[in-house]
């Protein structure tokens, strides 16, 4: 019969492991829950699991010392190889599936990073494409403020997924 600390270790791996594949092949699809929220769910997982089944004697500096290591050693390649897979994922997506079409911008707004004294805004814009007959909606960055409503953006995105895109150029249209 397993233990509750072995039950649980199994259920946070499978989680690790829709995480990894929500990171690699559905990021995309969540509008404002980007890659790095996934990775992040992933890592403090895995503290999790190292916590609970590796380590009875926490006053010893060498225990923290391992369990620093086995994150490094197990998160790291996690992260690395999620965004790796994720950019490769996108890139066949749009070598294989790629059409051009044209976007318009549709609303400009900002986003309040850090805390305290110590934050930066960072500049969107939000534009609306057609792809099969469908409208889609996505941002991308707009950190020198160089869109405005109604600017065109010729884009490149898959057929098949089509939240998935990459900006070719920008024709302006817009207020000055």
């Amino acid at each position: 019969m397993m233990n509750s600390n072995a039950i649980f270790t199994y259920i946070a791996a499978v989680v690790i492991c829709i995480c990894c594949y929500v990171g690699v092949f559905h990021t995309h699809h969540y509008y404002t829950f980007d890659l790095i929220n996934w990775l992040s769910i992933t890592i403090a997982l895995c503290i999790v699991i190292i916590q609970i089944t590796s380590f009875t004697h926490h006053n010893q500096w060498w225990s923290r010392l391992r369990a620093f290591l086995m994150v490094l050693f197990i998160g790291g390649p996690i992260i690395y190889f999620i965004h790796i897979f994720q950019e490769r994922y996108c890139k066949q997506q749009l070598e294989n599936y790629g059409v051009e079409t044209s976007a318009r911008v549709t609303r400009l707004y900002s986003v309040k990073h850090g805390r305290g004294s110590s934050y930066y805004n960072r500049g969107y814009a939000e534009f609306e494409y057609q792809v099969d007959g469908k409208t889609w909606k996505q941002k991308t960055e707009n950190e020198d403020y160089n869109l405005k409503p109604n600017d065109l953006i010729q884009i490149k995105c898959s057929s098949d997924e089509p939240e998935i895109f990459k900006v070719l150029g920008v024709t302006k249209i817009g207020n000055e």
